[in-house]
């Protein structure tokens, strides 16, 4: 089996966008989380957990979003396009 490199995970996060305003904000309900969770939240949550991915990077123009990462320490490093 041929071994992979280096997996990024390059994740395009705006925060507006043209037909839904705010859809990276909106709340997406689940089982684990029945009071919802931002949806760029989710997307980070589910690419921490796979196995493969070595590396996030986070492309933004959102300030809060990125305050908001850099806040969260628990759930693994992530890169930000500068």
């Amino acid at each position: 089996m041929k071994e992979l490199g280096r997996v990024v995970a390059w994740l395009p996060i705006r925060a507006e966008s043209s037909r839904i305003p705010r859809k990276n904000f909106l709340r997406v309900k689940s089982p684990e989380y029945p009071n919802g969770e931002a949806l760029w939240e989710r997307i980070i949550r589910i690419v921490h957990s796979c196995l493969c991915v070595d590396e996030i990077v986070v492309d933004t123009d959102s300030p809060q979003i990125r305050n908001l990462l850099e806040g969260c320490s628990g759930r693994g490093p992530v890169q930000f396009k500068e």
